[in-house]
């Protein structure tokens, strides 16, 4: 139970977050989602061989495998996945401890209602992080059997956290946001509410010129490696042909000034849902926390 001292407090937080996360870490479902993003790493980093490329830039060729390149690779595919399942991961968590006895349980507790989201948020995070991880991995093992540029860790890492780890963060916000809302029901209409919306980011992208405009709209990240190669060589195709012309090319380094301060408000954005979607949510009711303590299991009148 939570005394309310800042100790007791964190040690709440950590407790939900750590049996969050061992729930998910036996997952099949887990295992398999890390299955996935090693597997589109892998392919988004063919042979030479391939017909066909991730990334090139036009006519001018194709991108050596550098870690510059690899790290926008694995903060592609990662970016572009949590914007499909970071959300569903949060709001599913919490939707399943509203409609089962999981939530009774807790409901019985001392534990407050900021300290039971912010364990769900960090679960989360963790979960994602090590998705994260094994595209990472993935990129670094593709990287050295590809044998066309050595390791470098700064270069590998600040390209991928620049696209992956804002549309991580944002994703688990919105989704810890949205299951904390008091509805009835299995969440569904939240759920496709969001595919519209990751949609409709993606459509917007597309049908606005501006590019600076068009980087605060994507919170995914999908069209910065394009924005960047157009910008380095007037010319970008993304998982096209192979050019006949093998030309090697160094992967430019990804504009700081041009992408950090969107991708820093989606980083803040994330941060802040949690603390604000405690305000609404409401699963510790103190009637209910009586009844379930005194043994008396009454149906949730919400």
């Amino acid at each position: 139970m939570s005394d309310g001292s800042p100790g007791s407090n964190r040690g709440a937080i950590c407790s939900v977050a750590y049996v969050e996360l061992r729930m998910r870490m036996r997952s099949t479902g887990f295992w398999a989602l890390a299955a996935i993003f090693s597997l589109l790493t892998y392919m988004a980093l063919p042979a030479r061989s391939a017909r066909y490329a991730f990334i090139t830039a036009g006519p001018h060729g194709v991108f050596r495998y550098d870690s510059g390149f690899v790290g926008m690779v694995v903060g592609f595919i990662s970016s572009l996945l949590f914007g499909l399942i970071g959300f569903f991961y949060a709001h599913n968590s919490l939707r399943r401890d509203r409609i089962s006895p999981t939530g009774e349980v807790l409901a019985a507790t001392q534990l407050s209602s900021t300290g039971y989201i912010l364990g769900k948020y960090l679960a989360v995070i963790c979960a994602l992080t090590a998705l994260l991880a094994s595209s990472l991995v993935t990129g670094v093992i593709v990287q050295a059997l590809r044998g066309e540029a050595g390791l470098a860790w700064d270069r590998l890492l600040s390209s991928a956290s620049l696209l992956a780890v804002p549309t991580l963060l944002y994703t688990a916000g919105l989704g810890v946001a949205g299951g904390a809302i008091p509805v009835r029901g299995s969440g569904v209409g939240l759920n496709l509410l969001y595919v519209a919306y990751w949609f409709a980011s993606l459509w917007g992208v597309m049908t606005i010129s501006v590019v600076r405009t068009a980087l605060w709209v994507d919170y995914t990240g999908f069209t910065v490696p394009s924005f960047e190669v157009a910008r380095a060589y007037h010319a970008s195709t993304v998982l096209g042909a192979a050019p006949s012309q093998l030309n090697l090319l160094n992967w430019p380094t990804l504009s700081t000034n041009l992408y950090l301060m969107p991708r820093l408000a989606y980083v803040l954005a994330g941060l802040a849902l949690p603390f604000l979607s405690s305000v609404w949510f409401s699963r510790f009711d103190p009637d209910l926390s009586i009844r379930v303590a005194t043994g008396r299991r009454v149906k949730d009148s919400r």
